[in-house]
């Protein structure tokens, strides 16, 4: 799932998912409010999410209150506990990783823009994706 309010950005991050990673079935929202009406009106697919990038700095809902809202969700019987979640931002301010990774679905936190490099390694770091799935070579010879 791609949470980001920048159109372009996420055409960018989704071009990387599909042809890097042959990640196919990617949910795209553009605030994070419609990301949460998403996930509470389709709560038989959370399952299926094996990831969410999220942009800190959104107009209408911003990246800490979805993560909020996002971590109360098991509480409406909504298991989101195993998802874990990349912050985006284009902040390099300490205090927007220090206060993102006080939430526990939060495992990364990258300066757009994302890079296949970093998405390669927290890929292999949390078994996401295997190395052969990675086309390490193909990831290579690109940049």
């Amino acid at each position: 799932m791609l949470i980001e309010d920048d159109h372009i950005t996420n055409y960018l991050n989704e071009r990387i998912l599909k042809d890097y990673f042959k990640i196919d079935d990617i949910l795209t929202f553009n605030s994070g409010d419609d990301a949460i009406l998403y996930i509470m009106e389709n709560k038989e697919c959370v399952n299926d999410l094996g990831l969410i990038l999220l942009d800190i700095h959104m107009s209408r809902l911003n990246g800490f209150e979805f993560l909020t809202i996002f971590s109360g969700l098991h509480d409406t019987h909504v298991d989101t506990k195993h998802i874990p979640v990349i912050m985006l931002s284009s902040s390099i301010m300490a205090e927007d990783r220090e206060k993102s990774l006080q939430f526990n679905n939060v495992k990364s936190f990258f300066t757009k823009p994302l890079t296949l490099e970093n998405l390669a390694l927290f890929f292999n770091e949390f078994c996401l994706v295997t190395p052969r799935d990675l086309e390490i070579n193909k990831i290579k010879s690109s940049q």
